[in-house]
């Protein structure tokens, strides 16, 4: 039996707190679970199911790289219009790779 049933959470480091939060409830629109301003701790997504947890980050070493990072994947219905719909919110947003019959995404950052 396995020792991990599932991804419960993914914790991302922010420095920039207002605009993290803005940018996961108005643009990527996910559900706020709660919000701890005073600890810099917010949890999105929904109820049951894997959460993004934004941590803010008061150093005092340096912000962790992207390379140290995560990468988060979300399954959409239709991966080109998500793209648009971004990029009309303004996101930076990465070409579309697609590998027949198996997968089709597109990098973005916050």
């Amino acid at each position: 039996m396995a020792v991990l049933k599932k991804v419960g959470l993914v914790a991302l480091p922010v420095s920039d707190w207002e605009r993290a939060k803005k940018f996961y409830t108005e643009t990527l629109e996910l559900p706020i679970q709660f919000i701890v301003d005073e600890m810099g701790w917010a949890q999105f997504g929904p109820k049951r199911g894997a959460q993004i947890g934004l941590n803010r980050w008061s150093g005092p070493q340096p912000f962790p790289t992207p390379v140290n990072g995560a990468v988060v994947m979300w399954p959409v219905n239709n991966v080109k219009r998500s793209i648009n719909k971004l990029k009309r919110r303004g996101v930076k947003v990465g070409e579309i790779v697609e590998a027949p019959g198996y997968v089709i995404f597109a990098d973005f950052w916050d």
